[in-house]
């Protein structure tokens, strides 16, 4: 072998040595080239894509607010002229939706970016077919219809995309993180490559300073090469929504995206100046200066919230992951990627405030209130001051049903106030009767409007205990009706004893004159004589209606059918007149009786003096423990929203309210009028009672 060297001249090995030199770096010079490359390329593919996603994302999002606010505005600010426009402009904001989303499919690989690529699919075509249901409810003018379904259903899918979408940007941030880490691991094991070949070069260059030269010129470039990288890295950092610091091992800001500073009010030359520790409050602080010292544990921080004090003292609060550094296994610093959630943390905050000043002023409210659930009926929360009404204890409350408050007939009406409620949105306003936990009905006035607990559609209601004040007005009702049927009667006793009298005197006195009349004024004294007569029967049927043969142990029939009949004494009507047998006289009251046969007076009156009708129909029955009076005509009706009750109604409504009855109206102009009166006898005959023992 070195005789073979020595035959070899020293310019051959010297060219041969050079080649392989060259070989060598030619090696090292194509292989960091092709990791260069490919990272590079890998990197700016980075790049462009999370910009093309972001920009997806952003369309995406602005698409369904856009199209969310189009859908309000249809249902609750729209005129029907500019509903066509509305749907229209809601159809071209979900093919948007669906072309960003087609978009962006083909730029989803990581599994779990797919998976929620495919939920938001899913929840948007969910909420296309109820926002179809919608437009077609709006069009159809069903406005109530639509703001229900609006409420019960897009609100909450319209949350859930707004919610997977934010989901989804998280995930691609957290992969492209994952994915810059990895091509900074290639950058530096192609570093530690090309440091390795360069030492091994760098002992050649002894003999070659030509290649050191070259090795030299290669390592500037690459050097260049890598800030450029660097740079773009930069460039990524500062185009994305993330806040990004970057600190060293003694926790000295190195690095701070533009988002931060602008977050933080502090220029570059002053956030070199601090640590990180600095913009943290106390314990935050102090938490974060152990992990630098070495005392905690270092290792990553993901789905924190810190808190990092703006320059004018204001607390900014964030929610990420802290990345600790090392190199060479010596700790080198951290890295923080974080979204600002200061608005949402306040108002959370804000509304667990609210919460307890409500539950605060609901508990020692010295009015009954209660929150109960509108589709189980089960009571929520209770105060004490309903505890004290309804004699139940707070734990007996919540395991009641507000129906079980409720007499059996007053049920369906609580159910159809509470759908109301919830439909309508509206503060509500009606008297009911309720039940003690002994049973002991009371009269009460109910307030209630629907408020949002935890989430979910509620509803609130307030109590005032009328029982006394009913009671009270009561007695004042009885002792009006009471001086008006001593008055009717009086002035009915004087017309009949009295005039009757008096015409009947003349009319004997004429009879005895007739003899002496001349034949000429024959014919004018009878026509007299008629006239007195029949002002004597108009004023004995007026007597008999001021004071009826009620009172005389006649029925209630037969003295609705006196009455009917002295109405219709000239046949203009035509009377339909049904009385159900199974009304027993021993069943009404005979004070009962009189308010029926007055209200029966009242409406006839209105029906002869304003109606202009031609047919008049009477119901009287019983059903299930109740009295049913009908009164209707065909006449010219009227509106019942403009126009006012008048004395007649305001007698009819008190006389029936006094037995714990409800008069109901229904007619329109042409439609005639019907007026409905249910009385329930149970009521009756304890309004009775309650009238014997005070007279």
């Amino acid at each position: 072998m070195k005789d073979i060297l020595k035959k070899v001249p020293v310019t051959i090995i010297l060219l041969v040595s050079y080649i392989s030199l060259v070989v060598i770096l030619g090696i090292t010079r194509i292989s960091e080239s092709r990791t260069i490359r490919k990272t590079n390329a890998s990197l700016t593919t980075l790049m462009d894509v999370s910009k093309k996603r972001q920009v997806l994302h952003a369309g995406f999002l602005n698409s369904i607010v856009s199209r969310r606010v189009l859908v309000l505005t249809l249902i609750y600010q729209s005129e029907p002229d500019s509903q066509t426009e509305l749907i229209s402009k809601i159809g071209s904001e979900s093919n948007n939706i669906l072309q960003y989303m087609k978009m962006l499919s083909p730029l989803i690989t990581d599994p779990g970016e797919r998976i929620l690529l495919d939920s938001l699919s899913d929840l948007n075509l969910k909420s296309s077919q109820n926002r179809d249901h919608v437009i077609r409810l709006a069009r159809e003018q069903k406005i109530n219809e639509a703001r229900s379904l609006d409420i019960q259903q897009l609100q909450s899918l319209f949350i859930e995309l707004q919610r997977l979408e934010l989901r989804l940007s998280d995930q691609i941030n957290l992969s492209n993180i994952e994915k810059e880490k990895a091509l900074q691991n290639d950058l530096q094991r192609a570093e530690r490559f090309s440091y390795g070949m360069t030492v091994a070069i760098m002992v050649l260059l002894f003999l070659f300073g030509i290649v050191i030269y070259i090795i030299s010129k290669f390592i500037i470039g690459r050097k260049n090469e890598t800030i450029e990288i660097e740079k773009r890295y930069r460039v990524f950092l500062e185009q994305s929504h993330d806040i990004v610091d970057h600190f060293d091992a003694d926790g000295k800001i190195l690095y701070a995206s533009d988002n931060l500073k602008e977050m933080l009010g502090y220029s570059d030359p002053e956030l070199s100046e601090l640590k990180i520790t600095d913009l943290m409050p106390g314990y935050m602080a102090e938490k974060l200066h152990s992990i630098l010292s070495g005392v905690g544990e270092k290792s990553d921080l993901t789905n924190i919230v810190v808190v990092l004090k703006s320059k004018d003292g204001r607390k900014n609060y964030l929610f990420g992951n802290l990345i600790w550094e090392y190199k060479g296994g010596c700790f080198a610093g951290g890295t923080g990627f974080f979204k600002n959630i200061t608005e949402e943390f306040l108002l959370k905050k804000s509304l667990k405030e609210s919460e307890l000043k409500f539950r605060q002023l609901f508990n020692h409210a010295p009015i009954p209130m209660y929150v109960f659930d509108p589709e189980s009926y089960r009571f929520l929360q209770v105060n004490e001051a309903a505890e004290n009404l309804y004699g139940f204890t707070n734990h007996e409350f919540l395991r009641e049903n507000l129906l079980n408050l409720r007499p059996d007939e007053e049920k369906e009406r609580t159910k159809k106030a509470v759908s109301l409620i919830i439909r309508e949105n509206a503060i509500y306003t009606q008297n009911y009767k309720h039940l003690k936990k002994d049973g002991t009905p009371i009269d009460v006035e109910v307030y209630a409007s629907r408020i949002v607990l935890n989430d979910k559609p509620v509803v609130l209601a307030s109590i005032l205990d009328v029982t006394e004040k009913k009671l009270n007005a009561n007695r004042i009702t009885e002792a009006i009706l009471k001086t008006q049927e001593e008055e009717r009667y009086e002035i009915g006793g004087e017309l009949h004893d009295n005039v009757c009298q008096l015409l009947a005197a003349a009319t004997m006195g004429l009879a005895r004159v007739k003899q002496f009349i001349p034949d000429q004024l024959k014919v004018a004294f009878n026509n007299s004589v008629g006239s007195i007569n029949m002002a004597s029967d108009e004023i004995r049927n007026l007597s008999h209606r001021l004071a009826p043969v009620i009172y005389k142990n006649v029925s209630l029939k037969d003295s609705l059918g006196s009455l009917l009949s002295s109405t219709n004494f000239h046949q203009d009507y035509q009377i339909s007149f049904y009385f159900d047998e199974s009304l027993s006289e021993n069943i009404i009251s005979q004070e009962l009786r009189l308010n029926i046969y007055r209200i029966v007076q009242e409406q006839l009156r209105n029906i002869i003096k304003y109606a202009k009708a031609s047919e008049i129909k009477i119901e009287l029955l019983l059903y299930k423990k109740s009295l049913y009076l009908r009164i209707g005509d065909n006449g010219i009706g009227f509106d019942t929203g403009k126009t006012t009750s008048g004395i007649g109604l305001a007698n009819m409504r008190r006389r029936s309210e006094y037995f714990s009855g409800k008069m109901e109206i229904q007619s329109s102009p042409g439609n005639g009028c019907e007026i409905m009166i249910v009385i329930p006898l149970d009521a009756a005959i304890s309004n009775n009672t309650n009238s014997a023992h005070t007279n």
